[in-house]
């Protein structure tokens, strides 16, 4: 019965991949972040494109940012496309 799991398993399995998910997309972010401190700056904007899962864990994304003392704001227009605003 290896193929089988209980509903807690598939939680926790949900919580693992969730978790993975999210380390990748703070990965990103956190490299864009650095490379705008660089050039002195306090904000940027980040391509939702560039961002993995970004539609399915952009809640969870948005309240680590947040938890973190970023300013966080997620903006999307049919003309310019999808952008997240990241302030610190």
């Amino acid at each position: 019965m290896g193929e089988f799991f209980s509903a807690k398993e598939a939680r926790q399995m949900m919580d693992i991949n969730n978790a993975t998910i999210l380390r990748g997309q703070l990965s990103i972010v956190f490299r864009s972040i650095k490379e705008q401190v660089n050039r002195g700056l306090d904000s940027i904007n980040i391509d939702t494109n560039k961002i993995p899962e970004f539609y399915s864990n952009s809640k969870a994304l948005t309240n680590a940012l947040t938890e973190l003392g970023y300013e966080v704001k997620h903006y999307s227009s049919q003309r310019d496309g999808s952008s997240l605003y990241v302030k610190w």
